[in-house]
């Protein structure tokens, strides 16, 4: 079976951190977006657009961010 780096981010993660998994996958996502930088984009309107991406964790207080 195939590993992804998502649920090797993930795995690592919850090794480290009392967090929830949810709170994992969007860090893994947003480390994602990170590597991916100004190397991905689309062609649209006559120029290039780039992935944007802004993450957001949002709990209550003592809940593992």
């Amino acid at each position: 079976m195939a590993t992804t780096f998502i649920g090797e981010f993930t795995r690592y993660l919850k090794s480290r951190t009392d967090a929830p998994p949810a709170f994992h996958i969007h860090a893994a996502i947003a480390a994602l977006a990170y590597a991916a930088g100004s190397h991905v984009w689309c062609d649209g309107w006559g120029r290039p657009i780039y992935p944007n991406m802004w993450l957001v964790i949002i709990a209550r207080s003592g809940y593992g961010k």
